[in-house]
């Protein structure tokens, strides 16, 4: 199912722009909020043969209400989408999921969206995705043991860096600074190397007020790439602190 994966491909989903403040070094990160959701047996989902074209045309008019930001409308558009699965459950049907489940979050429905979630894990297994997509949720719920349960059992299935780094951004995003440390410990090396990573360590420590850290950090990410103008004003900023 990773290619239909709205997280990683933006298939599905909107992508919100945050502006953090490091000291004086202002930069943007992107907080990612999709959501998995169900597949309800009901009996209009089973029924009938599908018809494709017109599963398409469905989602495509959920897509557009969605960046109208009429959520409501979106949900109905891909319920009747999945109403013209003919009783398959794909990765095509499983993309629509992370679209009606992005609305139902949208809708200020996270239980209902977990709830969906977990009809969808019925029929993938160790999903790694999904569980994803639960942590995203725990986490923005403020449920921070479930949050890095779910995304430490997501990175472990997928074992790809780029879930591990995500992961690690989000709980940053998410304010669970705990959470995001002990997150940090069990990224493989990796991971833990990439430029996105190297900088949140960054925000990590100034967000504590650790400035000590948050200089080394900074020096740190500066031994991989000096060029970064920003993060040398950044690095002397921190250094002022100290």
């Amino acid at each position: 199912m990773m290619g239909s994966f709205p997280y990683f491909l933006f298939s599905a989903g909107e992508i919100c722009y945050n502006k953090s403040t490091m000291g004086n070094y202002k930069k943007k990160r992107k907080k990612y909020i999709t959501v998995a959701a169900s597949l309800v047996l009901s009996a209009s989902l089973l029924a009938g043969c599908g018809n494709v074209k017109k599963q398409n045309a469905y989602k495509q008019k959920g897509i557009a209400a969605m960046e109208d930001e009429d959520y409501k409308k979106a949900l109905s558009y891909f319920n009747k989408a999945l109403k013209e699965s003919g009783g398959r459950i794909t990765a095509r049907e499983a993309d629509i999921c992370y679209y009606k489940a992005t609305a139902q979050y949208r809708l200020n429905k996270p239980g209902a969206a977990l709830a969906t979630l977990g009809s969808l894990e019925d029929y993938h297994k160790d999903d790694a995705n999904a569980s994803f997509l639960k942590g995203m949720i725990y986490a923005d719920t403020g449920k921070a043991k479930k949050a890095f349960e779910a995304l430490e059992s997501a990175c472990r299935t997928s074992g790809e860096n780029e879930m591990y780094e995500k992961a690690y951004v989000y709980l940053i995003a998410a304010d669970l600074s705990g959470q995001a440390e002990q997150f940090y410990m069990i990224m493989p090396g990796e991971a833990r190397a990439s430029e996105n990573v190297l900088r949140q360590r960054v925000l990590l420590y100034e967000k504590q007020a650790d400035y000590k850290k948050a200089y080394q950090a900074a020096k740190k990410y500066l031994k991989q790439y000096p060029q970064d103008e920003d993060m040398q004003d950044e690095a002397e900023f921190l250094k002022s602190r100290l």
